[in-house]
């Protein structure tokens, strides 16, 4: 947190202290970016959302394979 420019815990209460209680600690705009983020972590990741992750990633997926198919060292592809 040093760098990025968020106070720390300590530095959140002295700030809310000295203003009376009116500090915000994250703004609109920060909480539309980390519910964004979650809900991507969510889709790529959890077992819920495989058919979603599958809309998104398997058309990628299938063209790679079919335009640029990865070889092992045998030569037999490396995506089962």
């Amino acid at each position: 947190l040093k760098y990025s420019g968020v106070p720390t815990s300590q530095e959140f209460i002295r700030l809310r202290e000295s203003s009376g209680g009116s500090f915000e600690w994250v703004t609109e705009e920060q909480a539309s970016k980390v519910d964004s983020v979650l809900k991507s972590v969510a889709r790529d990741w959890s077992a819920e959302c495989k058919d979603e992750r599958a809309v998104a990633y398997d058309p990628i997926i299938e063209a790679l394979e079919t335009h640029l198919p990865v070889k092992d060292f045998y030569g037999s592809n490396c995506v089962p």
